[in-house]
């Protein structure tokens, strides 16, 4: 009988427990579509050069993207450019500002949510810095280069990859020194970008890569 009366309860902890996961998914849900950006960001087109930290030689990025795109998806478009497949978590930082996705904000002055957010709000010569994988520390600098007038579509899907360098990272290799130690025996990991290749693939990759972290 107490088996019994165990099993029950383990049953009622789980339901609770899901009822709970799903509320705050929803309260998440309803967060993020009744965020509305300011008109003022989607004026501008910026121009992002993005480089993995500590590396040799130099593995980089450039691109062209709306104003109005939201902090989580340039964090996107970053990541899935070095092949990032999004078993780890990220954050980015302004200065003394984190961003974090809403789940993940404390709430603090310090941090903010990466979907209430976009790059609009910064401007040329701006640094940010994108961490990912907090273990290996792959730490992505990102920045905004040069600005124009002309936007892009809305919230950055038409992004435009300009050009670049290297392969893309390898996760939990051990970071940047397991990548430079993998790039002996892989001359692959160090050559030219296929723009074309990488550009046709993007925006579904950017897509799948959201949809793990929701």
């Amino acid at each position: 009988m107490a088996q019994g009366w165990d099993a029950l309860h383990s049953q009622q902890r789980t339901y609770h427990l899901q009822q709970l996961l799903r509320r705050i998914q929803l309260q998440f849900d309803r967060q993020r579509q009744n965020v509305r950006r300011p008109l003022d960001v989607a004026r501008q087109t910026f121009r992002v050069r993005v480089e993995l930290a500590d590396y040799s030689p130099q593995m980089w990025r450039e691109f062209e993207v709306s104003g109005d795109t939201r902090l989580d998806k340039l964090c996107f478009q970053v990541l899935t450019l070095f092949n990032v497949r999004g078993n780890h978590l990220f954050d980015l930082w302004a200065g003394t500002t984190g961003y974090q996705l809403p789940l993940l904000d404390s709430g603090y002055e310090e941090t903010a949510s990466l979907t209430k957010h976009w790059l609009g709000e910064f401007k040329a010569g701006d640094q940010l810095t994108l961490n990912y994988d907090f273990g290996d520390s792959w730490k992505f600098i990102i920045r905004l280069v040069a600005t124009s007038g002309v936007p892009r579509r809305s919230n950055g899907d038409r992004a435009k990859l300009l050009a670049g360098f290297g392969r893309g990272i390898i996760e939990d290799i051990g970071g940047p020194t397991g990548l430079t130690q993998a790039a002996k025996d892989d001359l692959t990991l160090n050559q030219p970008l296929d723009i074309a290749a990488v550009q046709e693939r993007w925006g579904a990759a950017i897509t799948s890569l959201q949809r793990h972290y929701e």
